[in-house]
Formats: C-alpha cells, structure tokens, sequence
C-alpha cells in the first residue's frame, strides 16, 4: 500500500477508534482492541500533522502549480463516517442517519496531494457543517494555524474569512465572467479534497488488516 493511499485510508480507521471512543464505559472493549486503539491513535498523529516550515511551503507551492492560487495551506471540507455499529450511549438515536445506519462527523483539511493534515470528528453525522466548523480549534483559534497570508480553500457552505476563501455564490453584473473564471479554477483547486475519500470498495479490509500489521 502506497503511503499516500495509506496516509488518505487512516481516516478511515477512525471508526473504529470513534466507536470506542462513544462508548460510556472504556471496559466495552477487550484489552486487545484497547490496546489496537491506543496505536492507532499514535499512527494517525504520525501522519496526520499541521505543516510547518519546509512542509508548509511545499504545500503553498503544490497547490499554486494547479491554477496559479498563492499561499493555500489546505483544502477544507465536510463528511461523515458509517459506523458498524450504533454507539453504546443513551442518545444513540441522534447518530442514526436512516434505516437503523449511524454515522459521525468528520471536517478534514487536505493538502495539495490530499493528504490529512487536520481532521475533527465526533458530532452526530445530522449535525450541520456550520455548527461543527464554528466548534472547532482551526475557527475557534485560527491564528495558531495559520502564517503570513495562508489561508484555506473551501465550498461556499463556509463563511468567507482573511484565512478562508470561498467561491462567488451568485456572479453577476460587470465581473459576472471574471467570477466564473475565477470559480472555474478554484473548483479545479478544490476538487483534491473531494477525492480524498474515494476509496475502492475492496480497500478497506486492507487498511484494517494494513493497521493491524502494522502495530503488531
């Protein structure tokens, strides 16, 4: 497995770390996947990280290579992740998505390779992505994320901030053409975060096998 597939699937590990983590008590697992859990954790926190220095740069140029946008830091989006599951809490119910199926929240931010490079999850998967962005570290304290004039890109769902740029909702008037240009390219921009998740269907039991093995 290709370390960038690997370092993209990881995120897909964490339902199973979500499910133990929504669970009341930690004694809902054996002592074998108590302990899976805890590497798991540490492998994500090897390979998702927060660039900095040579890292950051190599992004900010990444990303200006695809349609000439400076200083991008990172894709961001919004997904949700099926559990096996429903969780052993008293409000289960708020997790179910339909036909007795559960899912979490998840908020990523990729790179210009779709690479995870941040990443919140535990809200109800029904929960707006509003809501969960504006719960957030990277909102709540976004100066400790971002340097000089990075920024992030991100759908029109999201506010338009100094550190995130959107597309134009509605161009029109004089610089109608010019907005749709300019959306055109940041969509082509984007679309990296949108891939990140597109997984073929027989990949997953590899990863959990992956993972298994390799923290053994």
């Amino acid at each position: 497995m290709s370390s960038n597939l690997y370092k993209k699937q990881c995120l897909k590990v964490i339902e199973f770390i979500k499910e133990a983590e929504l669970s009341d008590n930690e004694m809902d697992l054996d002592l074998e996947d108590q302990v899976l859990k805890e590497k798991l954790i540490l492998k994500l926190s090897e390979y998702i990280i927060w660039p900095t220095e040579n890292y950051r740069q190599e992004i900010n140029t990444g990303f200006e290579q695809i349609q000439e946008f400076l200083m991008i830091i990172g894709a961001i989006d919004e997904s949700y992740i099926s559990l096996y599951k429903a969780p052993s809490k008293d409000n289960k119910d708020v997790y179910m998505l339909c036909k007795h199926k559960y899912g979490i929240h998840l908020q990523e931010v990729v790179d210009h390779q779709g690479f995870f490079i941040l990443y919140k999850i535990g809200w109800s998967a029904l929960v707006h992505n509003a809501k969960v962005f504006s719960n957030s570290d990277i909102f709540k304290n976004n100066k400790n994320y971002f340097k000089d004039e990075d920024y992030l890109i991100a759908d029109s769902a999201y506010p338009l901030f100094s550190w995130i740029i959107t597309l134009f909702k509605d161009p029109q008037g004089l610089q109608a053409q010019q907005q749709k240009l300019y959306n055109i390219a940041h969509s082509k921009t984007r679309v990296i975060i949108e891939q990140a998740f597109e997984l073929e269907p027989n990949e997953d039991n590899e990863l959990i096998e992956q993972v298994v093995e390799d923290n053994k």
